[in-house]
């Protein structure tokens, strides 16, 4: 990711006030840029293409015309008959609905229309994964389970590949969470070292839930370890995706190395089991 685009990043998130316009004191006819889908491709290696891009921050002729929420359509007010466009995946940051935010690691997409006044323009956007984003735990539960260490004391439970839901492909990770046993924490096996991270981190997440999970992660400093409860992630009716960043938690914590956990609890006494479902579980960084 080169230097220019981290300082988009950065300016695209104090822009915030700018995004119902910046075009409502223009006389001149606008053209528009209809916006129908936004896809998300990625390459060997990066896992499933499955994405929750809220909304777009659009930039035309280097000017921030918004922040919308697809499918819409953007007026366009310019001096030129071609336009060039820069447009940012925008998500939710630990799924918090009041904080939009740049995805950093996403591309932004770029293209230049031919545009005339009074017309509309349709196009669909691409989004791929920078080139720098490495990762370092892509888990479709579609072999063997990476997220599987028992770590919640009870020998009887644990997160298992199931074909009864999906995000993608064709199994998930299921947990069941019964009154005999209403607690449950799986570990990944693997330990993640944080010397190489020049930049951002993130975890990303499908997930299908009957309760309340909770991510978080067991950290090292030097001789120190311990568990740090990061990111509540409330019950979902249908499958639905979360991007949550490590970054600060990772700094402040000045963490050596860390293992990711999930845990959920049984809160519903009204019902016999409440059921989780885990899918395309990544932890990316630059």
């Amino acid at each position: 990711m080169n230097t220019m685009f981290r300082y988009l990043i950065l300016f695209v998130g104090l822009s915030t006030m700018f995004s119902c316009g910046l075009t409502d004191d223009f006389d001149q006819t606008a053209s528009f840029l209809k916006i129908n889908e936004v896809n998300l491709t990625t390459k060997a290696g990066e896992g499933a293409d499955t994405e929750n891009f809220v909304d777009v921050w659009v930039y035309a002729n280097g000017d921030l015309i918004g922040l919308f929420t697809p499918p819409t359509t953007v007026p366009i007010l310019s001096e030129t008959e071609n336009v060039d466009f820069l447009i940012f995946a925008g998500i939710r940051n630990n799924g918090e609905n009041t904080a939009p935010y740049v995805y950093p690691m996403i591309s932004s997409d770029i293209f230049t229309i031919a545009m005339t006044p009074g017309e509309t323009v349709e196009r669909n956007l691409e989004f791929e994964y920078t080139d720098d984003a490495t990762f370092e735990l892509v888990e479709g539960f579609e072999e063997n389970i990476t997220i599987d260490v028992d770590t919640d004391g009870d020998d009887e439970t644990n997160i298992v590949k199931s074909d009864e839901e999906s995000a993608s492909g064709l199994f998930s990770g299921k947990m069941v969470f019964t009154e005999e046993h209403p607690e449950m924490e799986v570990t990944t096996q693997f330990s993640f070292l944080t010397d190489n991270i020049l930049g951002t981190a993130y975890v990303e997440l499908d997930y299908k839930s009957e309760t309340d999970i909770l991510m978080g992660i067991t950290a090292k400093s030097g001789i120190t370890e311990g568990n740090i409860d990061h990111v509540v992630i409330p019950a979902r009716a249908e499958w639905n995706k979360i991007y949550i960043d490590l970054t600060l938690l990772l700094r402040e914590a000045r963490v050596d190395e860390f293992k990711i956990y999930i845990r959920g609890v049984y809160d519903d006494e009204t019902v016999e089991s409440q059921k989780v479902y885990l899918d395309n579980l990544k932890y990316v960084y630059f």
